[in-house]
């Protein structure tokens, strides 16, 4: 029960909306509510931005028995216009999530590069510097370093295209998954038993 509006009854299901790429990779997760006004027995969907309004109201007190038995009778009529305001509140912002994941990929891509030439710098820069040996230091060891950082060198362009591969491929075919979580009652005061 709460106090305020809205006027009517209204109902509102929550789910959690999973966004998965080809290989199961979880790119994004959040909460997900739709929901309507009861007219006659039947769902009016809401908006995003209405029901929103709806669900910030304070909550009062648990309904009495009577309004409760009363729910229960009208929930089975109500649920699949709940169903469907769900599927369609998951497909728009799913719909809305691939042009975030698609930046989220290439920001991901761009990090990685940006780790591989700073590690590439790194080693330039060591190789440019001429080591003064020690007694503790064998000429064979440095030589043997150095060879590998050399080497190392020559692989950062090809590391730099296999990890924005693998990334990209992680991020390909997103796929929304939603998991229906609660269904709320809101009734104002004035129609608590009624």
């Amino acid at each position: 029960k709460r106090s305020g509006r809205p006027r009517g009854g209204s109902w509102g299901k929550s789910a959690r909306l999973v966004v998965t790429g080809a290989e199961g990779h979880r790119l994004h997760e959040e909460i997900i509510q739709a929901g309507g006004y009861v007219k006659h027995g039947q769902l009016e969907q809401l908006g995003v931005a209405a029901l929103k309004d709806a669900l910030a109201f304070p909550a009062g007190d648990p309904v009495d028995q009577a309004t409760a038995s009363k729910l229960l009778t009208l929930h089975p009529n109500l649920v699949p216009g709940l169903d469907r305001a769900l599927r369609s509140r998951s497909t728009d912002r799913a719909s809305s999530l691939r042009d975030t994941i698609e930046v989220r990929l290439r920001e991901e891509q761009e990090r990685s590069k940006a780790v591989m030439l700073e590690l590439q710098r790194h080693i330039e820069d060591v190789l440019t510097v001429e080591k003064q040996l020690s007694f503790d230091d064998p000429q064979d060891q440095y030589r043997l370093d150095r060879e590998h950082l050399r080497h190392r060198l020559t692989t950062i362009p090809q590391t730099i295209e296999q990890e924005s591969a693998n990334l990209a491929r992680r991020f390909r075919e997103p796929e929304a998954r939603m998991f229906p979580i609660a269904v709320e009652y809101l009734f104002p005061a004035a129609l608590v038993g009624k």
